[in-house]
């Protein structure tokens, strides 16, 4: 078991972003090292707010302004509060292009929204660090 569970901790290691799911079976397992794993990308993290009159398509519109600079929305969740509807977005987007979407979407013309992009100062939300510290001879 203790050899499955180091070769799964060196394949963790060579991706650049690695998500590892195991389970330490039981405490004959040394704990001499740790596995960090985080991402080697450039990206640029936003945090988007947006609230305004509810009607349709307001996700679809502010979606395709992300994916269009080659964004992506990690985390997002939306309300409708009376005839309004907020909607706030984590997104990723490489840092060369990061400006020109946060611009795009503050100073978008959605029929009655209001758009606010903060940076969120993050090296990668999803980074992984594992612990406790798990030995491979």
């Amino acid at each position: 078991m203790r050899s499955q569970l180091c070769s799964l901790v060196r394949r963790a290691a060579a991706t650049a972003v690695a998500r590892p799911s195991f389970v330490v079976p039981s405490a004959s397992v040394t704990a001499n090292y740790s596995l960090r794993c985080f991402s080697t990308s450039s990206d640029q993290y936003l945090v988007v707010n947006a609230v305004g009159k509810d009607r349709t398509g307001i996700v679809s519109e502010l979606t395709k302004l992300v994916t269009d600079a080659g964004g992506n929305v990690g985390d997002s969740q939306a309300a409708k509060l009376g005839s309004h509807f907020s909607l706030m977005m984590h997104l990723s987007v490489p840092s060369g292009r990061a400006e020109a979407l946060r611009n795009a979407l503050e100073g978008c013309v959605l029929e009655g929204m209001s758009v606010i992009c903060f940076e969120d100062d993050a090296v990668d939300p999803n980074a992984v660090e594992v612990t406790p510290k798990i030995g491979c001879a």
